[in-house]
């Protein structure tokens, strides 16, 4: 379970990288391509989804379940 949070969270802040700079690009007229900014939506989302979902795997004890 630790290793695939710490693969999560890898990811996470990949993804916050790649925002940072695409918004930074914005700034000066220029921006990925949308092949590129679609895969980053889907990442995003996938990140937003699977933020709440550590959290609460981390909150909740399933009695050795998991």
């Amino acid at each position: 379970m630790r290793k695939h949070l710490t693969i999560f969270r890898i990811l996470y802040l990949l993804f916050l990288v790649f925002a940072l700079i695409h918004f930074v690009l914005g700034l000066f007229g220029l921006a990925f391509t949308p092949g590129l900014w679609n895969l980053w939506f889907f990442g995003l989302s996938l990140t937003l989804f699977i933020q709440p979902w550590t959290i609460f795997i981390k909150r909740e004890s399933f009695n050795g379940i998991i």
